[in-house]
This record gives C-alpha cells, structure tokens and sequence, in this order.
C-alpha cells in the first residue's frame, strides 16, 4: 500500500467520522429544541414532546389546571 493509498484511507475515514458526528449532533439538536404542547382529553390535561425528529406527541404527563 503505497503512501497515497493511506493517506486517502485516512481522509475517507476521517471524512465518514465527522459525517457520523454530525448526523448525530443534527439529532441532539432537534431532540433538544423539542415544544411542548398541551393535549386534552376525557377531563385530563396532558403536557407531551414534540419535536422536528418526532412530530407525533411523547413523554406525555397529566398536568393539574388552574380552575378560573
């Protein structure tokens, strides 16, 4: 294997790296600017996730209204 062999297995690999770390940087970011939106249903109140990744709502949690 000759000099330039190795040197373009560096830069292809190196290349594939950074792609890998970006792909999953674009994921942390989608999950991290996640909304929150407010479901009701049956008399219950439900705070859930949604996000650019996800836009179907998760983690949801009851909330308790404040009654007006």
């Amino acid at each position: 294997m000759s000099v330039e062999d190795r040197i373009d297995a560096v830069v292809v690999s190196f290349s594939a790296i950074f792609m890998v770390i970006g792909f999953i940087g674009y994921i942390g970011c989608a999950v991290e600017t996640a909304d929150t939106i407010i479901l009701r249903g049956d008399g219950q109140s439900y705070a859930c996730r949604v996000s650019g990744i996800s836009p179907a709502p998760h983690n949801c949690k009851p909330v308790k209204e404040k009654q007006s």
